[in-house]
């Protein structure tokens, strides 16, 4: 059998007038069809966010549902890093998704009691996309309400997979608890205890 035929996927080497330039080690290839020439393809960024509490939050509150927590830093930006200062308000604590993808997000947040007097009795991180709840960690405690507890601090954390779309928003909201009413809640900032990180993995 003679003639001419052609494959829908051609091998490198059967390609003519096509050049292949500075190929690092490991690298993926790209086609540049302007220049004809095969060139090192290069990576996105990794995208991530991480805001964390700048000073204790003496909340003045013994009990309290959707909390805002404000006062979240971000910790990282520059070029290096897939990620636009823009994306995270700092006035609202609020995060804007600027690529549609699946995220984890992984937060912790350290309750304290103002005293030993009192003790925490639930705590709980809700995460909130564009003001719907999307997930939620929950630490309850079944104790006796007429005595003293040493229990006056907690570090709740939530890890957690979500999808996001361009344009949606995400918030970190707060409930939590306490037995008796004399005490109330302080969201620590001391040791990198309260933070929320932000990490698009697909």
């Amino acid at each position: 059998m003679s003639g001419i035929y052609s494959t829908k996927i051609p091998t490198l080497d059967t390609l003519e007038d096509v050049d292949i330039v500075d190929v690092v080690d490991d690298n993926l290839l790209q086609y540049n069809s302007t220049t004809r020439e095969w060139e090192n393809a290069v990576p996105g960024n990794a995208y991530f966010i991480k805001v964390l509490l700048g000073s204790d939050d003496n909340t003045g509150l013994d009990d309290a549902t959707d909390y805002l927590l404000g006062g979240l830093v971000a910790q990282f930006s520059g070029t290096d890093f897939d990620y636009n200062n823009t994306d995270w308000n700092e006035g609202t604590s609020t995060w804007t998704c600027s690529k549609k993808g699946i995220y984890r997000i992984n937060a912790q947040v350290a309750f304290r009691l103002t005293s030993d007097a009192d003790r925490i009795r639930s705590c709980v991180i809700n995460i909130f996309n564009s003001g719907s709840v999307v997930s939620s960690n929950t630490m309850k405690i079944e104790s006796d309400s007429t005595t003293a507890d040493d229990f006056i601090e907690y570090n709740s954390v939530i890890n957690t997979l979500l999808e996001f779309d361009i344009g949606e928003t995400m918030q970190m909201k707060l409930d939590w608890e306490v037995w008796g009413t004399s005490e109330t809640m302080i969201i620590r900032a001391s040791d990198d205890v309260t933070y929320l990180c932000i990490n698009r993995v697909s």
